[in-house]
C-alpha cells in the first residue's frame, strides 16, 4: 500500500450501512474501525449504533483502492453499504481540502481527524423508536432519483397548472436531508 502521507488529493466520501444482525458490540465495533481505518490516514465523522453505520470521509486518494477493498471486507459493512460507498467523482487537491469546509465563517479542512462515535441512532430522525431498515423499500441510486425527478417535472409541465388534471402517478417528492447533506 502507498504511504497516505505522500498522497496528492484527498478524495470524500460517505455511506451508509445496515447489516441485518445489526451490530452486536457497538464500542468494540467502533474500536475496530478506528484502528483499522487510521492506517489509511482516513478523516471524518462515523457514527455508530446498533442499526449500522453512518460515515462521511475525507481517504488519501493514493490508498483509496486498499481502503474500499478494507471497508468491503468487514462483515458489518461489505454488501450492507447502501448504494455502495458514495465517491466524490473529482478528488481534492490537498490545498483545495485545506479550505474545503467551513468553520465560523473561515476556510478550514472538511475534517481534520478521524472521529468514530457511538450513538443510539445514527439518524438522528428525532422518532422513538429505529426504523426497521431492512423494510424500509426500494433504495433509489442518485441517477434514477435524477432522472424520476426530472420525469415527474416534465409530466406536470405537460398537464399545466389545473389541479383537476393532475395524475395520481406524478409522485409527490420531499427532500429530507439536512442542511450539511443539502450543501455537499
Amino acid at each position: 500500500m502507498a504511504n497516505p502521507k505522500e498522497t496528492e488529493t484527498m478524495t470524500m466520501l460517505s455511506f451508509y450501512s445496515f447489516p441485518p444482525q445489526g451490530i452486536e458490540n457497538v464500542e468494540d465495533f467502533g474500536f475496530m474501525l478506528r484502528k483499522v481505518w487510521k492506517n489509511f490516514g482516513a478523516l471524518g465523522r462515523v457514527y455508530v449504533a446498533r442499526e449500522g453505520v453512518n460515515a462521511q470521509m475525507s481517504i488519501p486518494t493514493n490508498v483509496m483502492k486498499n481502503f474500499m477493498q478494507c471497508c468491503k471486507s468487514i462483515p458489518e459493512l461489505g454488501e450492507y453499504m447502501e448504494n455502495g460507498i458514495n465517491i466524490d467523482p473529482i478528488p481534492l487537491t490537498m490545498e483545495e481540502f485545506q479550505v474545503a469546509g467551513d468553520m465560523d465563517g473561515k476556510p478550514s479542512p472538511p475534517f481534520k481527524n478521524l472521529h468514530v462515535r457511538v450513538r443510539s441512532q445514527i439518524v438522528a430522525d428525532g422518532l422513538e423508536q429505529q426504523l426497521n431498515w431492512q423494510s424500509a423499500g426500494y433504495d433509489m441510486p442518485p441517477l434514477e432519483w435524477h432522472e424520476k425527478i426530472k420525469e415527474a417535472r416534465e409530466k406536470r409541465q405537460k398537464l399545466g397548472e389545473d389541479a383537476a388534471n393532475m395524475d395520481k402517478d406524478i409522485p409527490l417528492i420531499f427532500d429530507c436531508r439536512n442542511t450539511y447533506e443539502t450543501v455537499v
